[in-house]
């Protein structure tokens, strides 16, 4: 292959890089799901996995996601819901809870938060009380991700704690969420092996003009 046409080839040669951006944000909102007890509920990119069956209430005050066993329309006494985002995680997550309730005295309740990075590794617990849980949720929303220094979530663990004394108990409201789009492709010119090629074709050349100048 020629020099000149070496050059043209690493012209057109592309490389490619990728990037992963934050997609549009996306709310799941259990109020308006309709009456229905799942194993698990799957919407836009959310997938939810309770210790038990979960509960999804529309409609009245109890509206939104809860776990099966003692107050169906809450998550209580121990019991827990996993929250996963697909497929690279999410970002700016943020939960909102309809009501929250305690009883037999409130200095054991708390709200224990697990998240889990893309691959799976934990972040560890970050546990709430009652006082600290309660105005997080109103009327902004509890801002998960920054329990866990703003780092892209690929699940977190929700988990009312205090059983068997006090009984406490919160439902999901709803959950809104950055997902994290999958990594783009960008084909970029990869300029530098014709730009090499074009200099030492252009060095042959000078230096041919220069020897035939001094052969005459």
């Amino acid at each position: 292959m020629s020099l000149k046409n070496h050059a043209l080839l690493g012209l057109l040669t592309t490389a490619t890089l990728t990037a992963a951006f934050p997609a549009t944000a996306a709310t799941v909102d259990f109020r308006n799901q309709g009456n229905l007890t799942t194993p698990q509920f799957s919407q836009n990119g959310l997938t939810v996995t309770g210790s038990n069956t979960l509960n999804i209430t529309s409609g009245g005050f109890f509206s939104g996601l809860g776990v099966v066993g003692n107050t169906n329309q809450a998550i209580d006494l121990g019991e827990s819901a996993l929250f996963q985002f697909s497929p690279d995680g999410a970002s700016n997550v943020s939960l909102f809870s309809s009501f929250i309730f305690v009883s037999g005295g409130t200095s054991n309740a708390s709200f224990n938060f697990e998240g889990f990075a893309p691959g799976g590794n934990s972040l560890g617990v970050v546990s709430l009380s009652l006082s600290g849980f309660f105005p997080a949720i109103q009327p902004s929303g509890l801002d998960v991700s920054g329990l866990f220094s703003n780092s892209t979530l690929s699940a977190f663990r929700f988990t009312s704690d205090g059983a068997p004394s006090p009984t406490t108990g919160a439902n999901i409201s709803q959950l809104s969420f950055n997902p994290i789009a999958p990594p783009t492709p960008i084909p970029t010119p990869a300029l530098l092996p014709g730009l090499l090629g074009m200099g030492i074709a252009a060095w042959h050349k000078r230096r041919k003009q220069r020897t035939e100048f001094l052969s005459n």
